[in-house]
């Protein structure tokens, strides 16, 4: 169908495609790195999604939804009970004895995190951003030449098909 191939966009989806494998790698690498992996989920949410059709091609990622947490800074606020219970179970955190030379609970440590929490806020990762200033870097360039590429192969078959028709 001439429609199809006028409307192609090969060169550029093939691009985006390298373009998105690398960006959900380099997302979990740093959080890796950062150590963000206390349960697994987060890392193992980041999912790429290419849609095209014959006018667009879109890239997204999605990543559970409680990434804004690790992303971004958070002003002091007492943090949901059972999210720091669950974060106390999947972290392997090494609990202190207090003064009386006692461990504390699963419930303790929960507790403790969610005051400091309450008391101080955290420290969000920006790892969205880095990641995407670094990937960008790298595939801008690639991705603008694929564009003419392609706009040139379009070019030409408008042409070819223009003279051989009249």
């Amino acid at each position: 169908m001439v429609e199809d191939r006028l409307m192609s966009w090969d060169n550029t989806y093939k691009v985006l495609q390298e373009y998105a494998v690398e960006f959900r790698n380099a997302l979990q690498d740093s959080y890796i790195n950062d150590d963000r992996i206390a349960s697994g989920e987060l890392l193992n949410s980041c999912e790429y999604i290419i849609e095209k059709d014959n006018m667009s091609i879109s890239v997204s990622i999605q990543i559970a939804d409680y990434y804004k947490y690790v992303e971004w800074d958070t002003k002091p606020h007492w943090p949901p009970v059972d999210a720091m219970l669950k974060y106390v179970q999947v972290k392997p955190i090494l609990p202190r004895p207090d003064s009386r030379g006692k461990l504390p609970t699963p419930d303790q440590l929960a507790y403790l995190i969610g005051r400091k929490i309450s008391q101080e806020g955290t420290q969000g990762t920006d790892n969205i951003h880095k990641t995407a200033e670094q990937v960008n870097a790298k595939y801008l360039p690639l991705i603008e030449e694929a564009v003419s590429k392609d706009v040139d192969n379009m070019a030409t078959f408008i042409i070819t098909e223009y003279f051989i028709n009249n």
